[in-house]
This record gives C-alpha cells, sequence and structure tokens, in this order.
C-alpha cells in the first residue's frame, strides 16, 4: 500500500483493477504501471526475520556484547533479501510462461525490510545492494601520499549460512535474474514514516533486459553500474 500511494503522488499510470484481465489479478504481480506501449510490472513482499528457531533468523533485539561489537546480523538479513528475490524471479518465470508478464516488460522486486527495521537501519550500504552485489566488508583506510582516511569494500561472492552451502551475492550479475530489471528496497513499515517523502532506494539489475529510465522517479537514493560493471554509483535525491 505504502508503494501504490507513493507512485500515485508521483502520478504514474496504475492500471486499475477493471483494466487488468482475471489471470492478472488472480495470478499475476502486485502492481501494473502503463508508459506507452510498455508495462512495468511490481512484485512487492516484506519478508519476516525467518522462522523461530532457525539458526539464520535475523534476531528480534539485538545487543551485542563488547566482543561483538561488529557483529551486526547483516548476513541474516541479506539471506532474507536473497531467498525473496529468489522466489520473485521464479514467479516472474511463471509469469512469462503464461503470457501475464510480455517480452517487452519490465519487471521490479520491491522488498520491505519493515520487520526487521530496527536491526538494518543505520548501515551506510543498505542490504538491498550487499545482498545482490558481491559487496562484502568495509575496510577503511590511511591514504599515505594525502593523510586522509578512504573507504572500500572487500569483494564477497557469496553470504554463508550456519546450515548448507553459501548463496550466491551477485544475482545482478548473473544471467538468471536478468528478467528482474531492479529491486526497490524500503525499511519503512507502520507506524514509520516520518521524514523524507518516502524511502525508496532503488538497485538497478546489471544485466536486467528491460531496464527502467534513471529519471523514471525521484528515488531517495538509486544504484547502477557503470558501462564496464566495475563500479557501482550511487544518485541521492535532492530537495
Amino acid at each position: 500500500m505504502y508503494l501504490t500511494i507513493s507512485l500515485l503522488n508521483v502520478r504514474k499510470n496504475l492500471r486499475r483493477r477493471e483494466q487488468v484481465t482475471s489471470a492478472e489479478r488472480d495470478e499475476g504481480p502486485d502492481i501494473c504501471i502503463t508508459k506507452g506501449s510498455r508495462r512495468i510490472w511490481i512484485e512487492a513482499v516484506a519478508p519476516g526475520p525467518g522462522d523461530d528457531g532457525k539458526p539464520d533468523r535475523v534476531p528480534d533485539f539485538w545487543q551485542p556484547t563488547p566482543d561483538e561489537a561488529q557483529k551486526f546480523p547483516d548476513r541474516q538479513i541479506e539471506l532474507r533479501i536473497t531467498s525473496s528475490l529468489s522466489k520473485k524471479r521464479d514467479a516472474f518465470a511463471r509469469y512469462r510462461d503464461n503470457g501475464i508478464v510480455g517480452e517487452k516488460d519490465s519487471y521490479i522486486v520491491a522488498i520491505s525490510g519493515g520487520q526487521f527495521a530496527a536491526q538494518a537501519f543505520g548501515r551506510w550500504l543498505p542490504h538491498g545492494i550487499s545482498a545482490v552485489y558481491p559487496f562484502g566488508r568495509e575496510i577503511t583506510e590511511l591514504d599515505p601520499e594525502t593523510a586522509k582516511l578512504r573507504s572500500r569494500y572487500d569483494y564477497a561472492g557469496e553470504i554463508a549460512r550456519t546450515k548448507g552451502g553459501p548463496i550466491p551475492r551477485t544475482a545482478f550479475q548473473h544471467q538468471h535474474f536478468a528478467g528482474v530489471s531492479g529491486l526497490i528496497w524500503s525499511l519503512r513499515s507502520i507506524g514509520n514514516f516520518l521524514g523524507q517523502p518516502h524511502d525508496f532506494a532503488y538497485i538497478h539489475n546489471q544485466v536486467g533486459e528491460r531496464p527502467i529510465p534513471r529519471r523514471w522517479i525521484r528515488w531517495a537514493d538509486q544504484y547502477f553500474s557503470d558501462e564496464e560493471g566495475k563500479t557501482l554509483h550511487k544518485k541521492r535525491r535532492r530537495g
């Protein structure tokens, strides 16, 4: 609902219930926006922290001990995102096979971290990015020539799991996810709507087959790679 209202506020042409087929209503994605002869579909999901007793569940109340000051639950949050994205990617394949999503249509996955916003809040690099691009630990170094601090990220191609094999952290660099145009990431939840008009961060899929224009919406932040795919750029909304 939060996403739909935000789209209406910026005058996007959402298709009304009577404008879609019964198959699209019963099985298709949550939101459909028309842009000329093209459609932009958005599938929204708000994953929970995980099942009780599962070793990779996002902790309900996280308070590190002095020995664990830097051990944020990033890995658990990233696993919730990759799991949701994978399920929505599979749903997209069904929609395409059933003729609901057309060959020229764009397909976006919107994921809310509102059910574990407190655990994910305050991170400079949003979990929505580090779940789909191989960013690992942030490392701060002193540049000996300028005597200034600079930060970089380790390469981390996988997200470890307590049980089972690791999960690739490279969804937006892999053709398996090429049907997904991008990811909308938000930490808003009921009772947490203060501040800027919206907090949506949009992460463009580097290998997405049907990308959307960067100026389509004034996202709070948007992230996109250069043509060589070696650098990720950030653009922040102004005003």
